[in-house]
């Protein structure tokens, strides 16, 4: 490499070398977990006290809740008969295991983009 681009990769990385405060660091880092973890804690706490009281409220049968949600979860997405194929797939040729395929699938997609930047 040429002198040239020796210098244009030092200043690329001249502020990676540059030390930060430990304690300054230490706090930005704890106070960000702090926020992200006060904000999941009230958001389910939020979401218990609405999911309470519109059962409290409009009187539905939890049962038939579970039930209906078990049985949208497990509606198959394609009919593949009783061959092999329909083995392999079972866990997958549903509802459920379309959802948690998205969620996987965008967990990863999320963590590829916050990685990169």
């Amino acid at each position: 490499m040429n002198s040239d681009r020796i210098a244009g990769l030092e200043s690329l990385f001249a502020d990676r070398n540059a030390e930060l405060e430990g304690q300054e660091f230490t706090h930005q880092v704890m106070s960000r977990t702090r926020r992200i973890r006060n904000y999941v804690l009230v958001s389910l706490a939020a979401l218990a006290i609405i999911s309470v009281l519109s059962v409290w409220l409009f009187d539905i049968p939890i049962p038939g809740i579970i039930m209906r949600v078990s049985e949208a979860l497990t509606t198959t997405l394609f009919d593949l008969g009783e061959s092999w194929v329909a083995w392999i797939l079972s866990p997958i040729n549903n509802v459920g295991g379309l959802l948690l395929v998205s969620w996987k699938i965008l967990r990863i997609i999320r963590k590829k983009v916050i990685k990169t930047l």
